[in-house]
Protein backbone atom coordinates (compact mmCIF):
# COMPACT_ATOMS: atom_id res chain seq x y z
CA UNK A 1 0.00 0.00 0.00
CA UNK A 2 1.17 3.53 -0.77
CA UNK A 3 0.11 6.79 0.82
CA UNK A 4 -1.56 8.96 -1.83
CA UNK A 5 -2.82 12.49 -1.30
CA UNK A 6 -6.50 12.59 -2.29
CA UNK A 7 -8.75 15.58 -1.68
CA UNK A 8 -6.31 17.17 0.74
CA UNK A 9 -5.55 14.12 2.90
CA UNK A 10 -3.39 11.01 2.62
CA UNK A 11 -4.96 7.57 2.25
CA UNK A 12 -3.41 4.13 1.73
CA UNK A 13 -3.99 2.94 -1.84
CA UNK A 14 -3.14 -0.39 -3.46
CA UNK A 15 -1.38 0.93 -6.58
CA UNK A 16 -0.95 -2.49 -8.19
CA UNK A 17 -4.66 -3.25 -7.86
CA UNK A 18 -5.68 0.12 -9.31
CA UNK A 19 -3.33 -0.05 -12.31
CA UNK A 20 -3.71 -3.76 -13.11
CA UNK A 21 -6.91 -3.46 -15.26
CA UNK A 22 -5.27 -0.99 -17.65
CA UNK A 23 -2.72 -2.21 -20.14
CA UNK A 24 0.51 -0.23 -20.36
CA UNK A 25 2.32 -1.18 -23.55
CA UNK A 26 6.04 -2.04 -23.45
CA UNK A 27 5.98 -1.77 -19.65
CA UNK A 28 9.12 -2.57 -17.68
CA UNK A 29 9.68 -2.05 -13.99
CA UNK A 30 12.93 -0.64 -12.71
CA UNK A 31 13.03 -0.21 -8.96
CA UNK A 32 10.04 1.83 -7.88
CA UNK A 33 9.22 3.03 -11.41
CA UNK A 34 7.33 1.50 -14.31
CA UNK A 35 8.44 2.80 -17.69
CA UNK A 36 6.04 2.24 -20.60
CA UNK A 37 4.61 3.67 -23.79
CA UNK A 38 2.37 6.64 -23.11
CA UNK A 39 -1.28 5.65 -22.60
CA UNK A 40 -2.31 9.05 -23.98
CA UNK A 41 -0.91 8.83 -27.53
CA UNK A 42 0.95 6.67 -30.05
CA UNK A 43 4.35 6.09 -28.49
CA UNK A 44 6.79 3.59 -29.98
CA UNK A 45 9.68 4.72 -27.77
CA UNK A 46 8.48 4.44 -24.16
CA UNK A 47 8.51 7.89 -22.61
CA UNK A 48 5.95 7.48 -19.82
CA UNK A 49 6.73 6.55 -16.23
CA UNK A 50 4.79 6.13 -13.00
CA UNK A 51 6.13 5.83 -9.48
CA UNK A 52 4.74 2.67 -7.90
CA UNK A 53 6.79 2.58 -4.71
CA UNK A 54 5.52 3.63 -1.30
CA UNK A 55 7.59 6.82 -1.01
CA UNK A 56 6.45 10.44 -1.16
CA UNK A 57 6.19 10.37 -4.98
CA UNK A 58 3.93 7.30 -5.08
CA UNK A 59 1.34 7.52 -7.84
CA UNK A 60 2.94 10.47 -9.59
CA UNK A 61 3.77 10.11 -13.28
CA UNK A 62 5.33 11.93 -16.20
CA UNK A 63 5.30 11.82 -19.99
CA UNK A 64 8.36 13.39 -21.59
CA UNK A 65 6.79 13.32 -25.06
CA UNK A 66 3.52 15.05 -24.13
CA UNK A 67 2.36 17.75 -26.53
CA UNK A 68 0.40 19.56 -23.83
CA UNK A 69 1.58 20.65 -20.38
CA UNK A 70 -1.56 19.23 -18.74
CA UNK A 71 -0.55 15.71 -19.78
CA UNK A 72 3.17 16.08 -19.10
CA UNK A 73 2.84 15.08 -15.45
CA UNK A 74 0.30 14.48 -12.75
CA UNK A 75 -0.96 12.47 -9.81
CA UNK A 76 -2.78 9.16 -9.49
CA UNK A 77 -6.23 10.78 -9.46
CA UNK A 78 -5.65 12.44 -12.83
CA UNK A 79 -4.34 9.21 -14.35
CA UNK A 80 -7.21 7.07 -13.04
CA UNK A 81 -9.82 9.61 -14.12
CA UNK A 82 -8.46 9.18 -17.66
CA UNK A 83 -8.40 5.37 -17.46
CA UNK A 84 -11.87 5.22 -15.86
CA UNK A 85 -13.33 7.79 -18.28
CA UNK A 86 -14.82 9.96 -15.56
CA UNK A 87 -14.38 13.37 -14.00
CA UNK A 88 -11.60 14.13 -11.53
CA UNK A 89 -14.17 14.54 -8.74
CA UNK A 90 -15.72 11.13 -9.45
CA UNK A 91 -12.30 9.47 -9.17
CA UNK A 92 -11.71 11.25 -5.86
CA UNK A 93 -15.03 9.83 -4.62
CA UNK A 94 -14.08 6.35 -5.83
CA UNK A 95 -10.72 6.31 -4.04
CA UNK A 96 -12.06 7.79 -0.81
CA UNK A 97 -15.00 5.38 -0.65
CA UNK A 98 -12.70 2.41 -1.29
CA UNK A 99 -9.68 3.23 0.84
CA UNK A 100 -10.42 5.93 3.39
CA UNK A 101 -11.02 4.11 6.68
CA UNK A 102 -12.58 7.26 8.10
CA UNK A 103 -15.58 6.31 5.98
CA UNK A 104 -15.42 2.51 5.94
CA UNK A 105 -14.73 1.77 9.59
CA UNK A 106 -16.92 -1.26 10.35
CA UNK A 107 -17.69 -0.12 13.88
CA UNK A 108 -19.13 3.23 12.75
CA UNK A 109 -21.13 3.04 9.55
CA UNK A 110 -21.00 6.35 7.70
CA UNK A 111 -22.22 6.36 4.12
CA UNK A 112 -20.88 8.97 1.73
CA UNK A 113 -23.47 9.95 -0.84
CA UNK A 114 -22.33 9.74 -4.47
CA UNK A 115 -21.25 12.98 -6.09
CA UNK A 116 -24.40 13.35 -8.21
CA UNK A 117 -26.64 13.08 -5.13
CA UNK A 118 -24.62 15.66 -3.23
CA UNK A 119 -24.62 18.29 -5.95
CA UNK A 120 -27.29 17.28 -8.50
CA UNK A 121 -26.93 18.17 -12.16
CA UNK A 122 -24.62 21.14 -12.61
CA UNK A 123 -24.88 23.61 -15.49
CA UNK A 124 -21.53 24.64 -16.98
CA UNK A 125 -21.06 28.45 -17.01
CA UNK A 126 -21.59 29.85 -20.50
CA UNK A 127 -18.21 31.60 -20.33
CA UNK A 128 -16.60 28.17 -20.84
CA UNK A 129 -17.98 27.81 -24.37
CA UNK A 130 -19.80 30.96 -25.53
CA UNK A 131 -18.02 32.96 -28.21
CA UNK A 132 -15.73 30.11 -29.26
CA UNK A 133 -15.55 29.16 -32.92
CA UNK A 134 -17.06 25.92 -34.18
CA UNK A 135 -14.38 23.34 -34.98
CA UNK A 136 -13.81 23.47 -38.73
CA UNK A 137 -10.85 21.17 -39.19
CA UNK A 138 -10.26 18.38 -36.64
CA UNK A 139 -13.57 16.52 -36.90
CA UNK A 140 -13.89 17.20 -40.62
CA UNK A 141 -10.54 15.45 -40.93
CA UNK A 142 -12.11 12.47 -39.20
CA UNK A 143 -15.01 12.33 -41.64
CA UNK A 144 -17.64 14.17 -39.60
CA UNK A 145 -20.04 16.30 -41.67
CA UNK A 146 -19.85 20.07 -40.96
CA UNK A 147 -23.61 20.21 -40.28
CA UNK A 148 -23.22 17.49 -37.62
CA UNK A 149 -20.36 19.41 -36.01
CA UNK A 150 -22.52 22.54 -35.98
CA UNK A 151 -25.54 20.69 -34.57
CA UNK A 152 -23.43 19.28 -31.74
CA UNK A 153 -21.70 22.63 -31.14
CA UNK A 154 -18.19 21.16 -31.07
CA UNK A 155 -15.89 24.13 -30.61
CA UNK A 156 -12.24 24.86 -31.28
CA UNK A 157 -10.24 25.15 -28.07
CA UNK A 158 -6.74 25.70 -29.43
CA UNK A 159 -4.85 22.40 -29.10
CA UNK A 160 -8.10 20.60 -28.31
CA UNK A 161 -11.78 20.56 -29.25
CA UNK A 162 -14.64 20.98 -26.80
CA UNK A 163 -17.44 18.42 -27.07
CA UNK A 164 -20.54 19.72 -25.30
CA UNK A 165 -22.70 17.28 -23.32
CA UNK A 166 -26.25 18.52 -22.68
CA UNK A 167 -28.77 16.99 -20.30
CA UNK A 168 -32.27 16.00 -21.40
CA UNK A 169 -33.47 19.56 -20.72
CA UNK A 170 -30.87 20.94 -23.09
CA UNK A 171 -28.64 22.51 -20.45
CA UNK A 172 -24.86 22.26 -20.88
CA UNK A 173 -23.99 19.76 -18.15
CA UNK A 174 -20.37 18.93 -19.02
CA UNK A 175 -17.72 19.46 -21.67
CA UNK A 176 -15.22 16.87 -22.85
CA UNK A 177 -11.97 18.30 -24.15
CA UNK A 178 -10.09 16.11 -26.63
CA UNK A 179 -6.58 16.84 -27.87
CA UNK A 180 -6.17 17.20 -31.63
CA UNK A 181 -2.69 15.67 -31.70
CA UNK A 182 -3.33 12.52 -29.66
CA UNK A 183 -6.08 10.64 -27.80
CA UNK A 184 -5.89 12.41 -24.45
CA UNK A 185 -9.05 13.99 -23.06
CA UNK A 186 -10.44 15.49 -19.88
CA UNK A 187 -13.75 16.80 -18.56
CA UNK A 188 -14.89 20.11 -17.16
CA UNK A 189 -14.05 20.32 -13.46
CA UNK A 190 -17.00 20.38 -11.07
CA UNK A 191 -19.56 19.57 -13.78
CA UNK A 192 -22.28 16.90 -13.96
CA UNK A 193 -20.80 13.37 -14.02
CA UNK A 194 -20.84 11.86 -17.52
CA UNK A 195 -22.36 8.70 -16.05
CA UNK A 196 -25.61 10.65 -15.55
CA UNK A 197 -25.79 11.85 -19.16
CA UNK A 198 -26.31 10.41 -22.64
CA UNK A 199 -24.60 12.34 -25.41
CA UNK A 200 -27.05 13.53 -28.08
CA UNK A 201 -30.19 12.41 -26.26
CA UNK A 202 -31.50 15.99 -26.06
CA UNK A 203 -31.74 15.97 -29.90
CA UNK A 204 -33.61 12.64 -29.78
CA UNK A 205 -36.19 14.15 -27.44
CA UNK A 206 -36.48 17.50 -29.23
CA UNK A 207 -36.90 15.89 -32.67
CA UNK A 208 -38.96 12.88 -31.67
CA UNK A 209 -36.40 10.45 -33.10
CA UNK A 210 -37.51 6.82 -32.71
CA UNK A 211 -34.47 4.89 -34.00
CA UNK A 212 -30.98 5.36 -32.59
CA UNK A 213 -27.58 3.68 -32.49
CA UNK A 214 -26.10 3.47 -28.98
CA UNK A 215 -22.31 3.98 -29.11
CA UNK A 216 -19.48 4.17 -26.64
CA UNK A 217 -17.82 7.40 -27.85
CA UNK A 218 -19.08 10.77 -29.08
CA UNK A 219 -17.05 10.72 -32.31
CA UNK A 220 -18.53 7.35 -33.27
CA UNK A 221 -22.00 8.77 -32.61
CA UNK A 222 -21.24 11.78 -34.81
CA UNK A 223 -19.94 9.42 -37.53
CA UNK A 224 -23.28 7.59 -37.57
CA UNK A 225 -25.09 10.93 -37.58
CA UNK A 226 -23.01 11.98 -40.61
CA UNK A 227 -24.12 8.78 -42.34
CA UNK A 228 -27.76 9.74 -41.80
CA UNK A 229 -28.54 7.43 -38.86
CA UNK A 230 -28.94 9.17 -35.53
CA UNK A 231 -26.73 7.92 -32.70
CA UNK A 232 -26.04 8.69 -29.06
CA UNK A 233 -23.05 7.89 -26.84
CA UNK A 234 -22.65 6.96 -23.19
CA UNK A 235 -19.01 8.02 -22.84
CA UNK A 236 -17.51 4.68 -21.86
CA UNK A 237 -17.46 0.92 -22.28
CA UNK A 238 -20.65 0.30 -20.32
CA UNK A 239 -24.23 1.52 -19.93
CA UNK A 240 -25.46 2.12 -16.39
CA UNK A 241 -29.02 1.92 -15.08
CA UNK A 242 -29.47 5.68 -14.95
CA UNK A 243 -28.43 6.09 -18.60
CA UNK A 244 -30.68 3.19 -19.60
CA UNK A 245 -33.62 4.90 -17.89
CA UNK A 246 -32.88 8.12 -19.79
CA UNK A 247 -32.90 6.27 -23.13
CA UNK A 248 -36.18 4.51 -22.34
CA UNK A 249 -37.79 7.77 -21.17
CA UNK A 250 -36.79 9.48 -24.44
CA UNK A 251 -39.44 7.44 -26.27
CA UNK A 252 -37.17 5.63 -28.76
CA UNK A 253 -38.64 2.51 -30.30
CA UNK A 254 -35.56 0.89 -31.87
CA UNK A 255 -32.04 0.69 -30.45
CA UNK A 256 -29.17 -0.49 -32.65
CA UNK A 257 -26.20 -1.94 -30.77
CA UNK A 258 -23.22 0.19 -31.81
CA UNK A 259 -20.28 -0.94 -29.67
CA UNK A 260 -16.74 -1.07 -31.05
CA UNK A 261 -15.78 -4.01 -33.25
CA UNK A 262 -13.69 -5.82 -30.67
CA UNK A 263 -14.29 -7.94 -27.56
CA UNK A 264 -14.81 -4.85 -25.41
CA UNK A 265 -17.41 -3.62 -27.89
CA UNK A 266 -19.14 -7.01 -27.90
CA UNK A 267 -19.34 -6.81 -24.11
CA UNK A 268 -20.76 -3.29 -24.38
CA UNK A 269 -23.45 -4.52 -26.78
CA UNK A 270 -24.43 -7.33 -24.40
CA UNK A 271 -24.80 -4.85 -21.53
CA UNK A 272 -26.94 -2.47 -23.63
CA UNK A 273 -29.12 -5.36 -24.81
CA UNK A 274 -29.62 -6.69 -21.29
CA UNK A 275 -30.50 -3.29 -19.81
CA UNK A 276 -32.92 -2.30 -22.60
CA UNK A 277 -34.46 -5.69 -23.42
CA UNK A 278 -38.26 -5.55 -23.03
CA UNK A 279 -38.03 -1.80 -22.38
CA UNK A 280 -37.84 -0.66 -26.02
CA UNK A 281 -39.84 -2.20 -28.85
CA UNK A 282 -36.91 -3.42 -30.97
CA UNK A 283 -33.22 -4.07 -30.41
CA UNK A 284 -31.15 -4.57 -33.55
CA UNK A 285 -27.55 -5.40 -34.28
CA UNK A 286 -25.28 -4.58 -37.20
CA UNK A 287 -24.85 -7.34 -39.75
CA UNK A 288 -21.14 -8.13 -39.51
CA UNK A 289 -19.92 -7.33 -42.99
CA UNK A 290 -17.17 -4.77 -42.40
CA UNK A 291 -14.25 -7.06 -41.57
CA UNK A 292 -12.00 -7.24 -38.55
CA UNK A 293 -9.60 -4.55 -39.77
CA UNK A 294 -11.89 -1.84 -38.40
CA UNK A 295 -11.96 -1.01 -34.69
CA UNK A 296 -14.97 1.29 -34.56
CA UNK A 297 -17.52 3.24 -36.59
CA UNK A 298 -15.20 6.17 -37.21
CA UNK A 299 -12.57 3.91 -38.76
CA UNK A 300 -15.20 2.46 -41.10
CA UNK A 301 -16.30 5.92 -42.19
CA UNK A 302 -19.61 7.48 -43.13
CA UNK A 303 -19.78 6.14 -46.70
CA UNK A 304 -19.65 2.47 -45.67
CA UNK A 305 -21.94 3.07 -42.71
CA UNK A 306 -24.64 4.28 -45.08
CA UNK A 307 -24.83 0.75 -46.47
CA UNK A 308 -24.90 -0.94 -43.07
CA UNK A 309 -27.54 -3.61 -42.61
CA UNK A 310 -29.28 -4.39 -39.36
CA UNK A 311 -31.23 -7.33 -38.05
CA UNK A 312 -33.43 -7.66 -35.02
CA UNK A 313 -31.95 -9.44 -32.02
CA UNK A 314 -34.37 -12.28 -31.21
CA UNK A 315 -35.85 -12.60 -27.76
CA UNK A 316 -34.38 -15.69 -26.15
CA UNK A 317 -36.99 -17.60 -24.19
CA UNK A 318 -35.68 -19.41 -21.15
CA UNK A 319 -37.22 -22.65 -19.89
CA UNK A 320 -38.64 -22.27 -16.39
CA UNK A 321 -38.70 -25.38 -14.25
Amino acid sequence: MAQIKVDGRYIDVNLSEELEPYELLNAKQSGDKIVASSPFREDTSPSFFINVGDGEYAGTWGDSGASDDYWAKGNLVKLLSYFRNETYEETVDYLISKYDYEYVDTSIKIEVQPLHLRQGNVEVPSSRYKGKSIDNSYLIGRGIHPKVIEMNEVFDNGNSVGIIWRDTNGKVANIKYRMKSDKTFWYERGATPIKRLVYGLNHVIDRGIKRIVVCEAEIDAMTWQSAGIFAVAVGGASLNDFQADLIVASGVEEVILGGDFDESGARFNRIVENKLRNRVVTISKIVESFGKEYKDANEIGTIKLRYAEFKEVPIIKTLRI
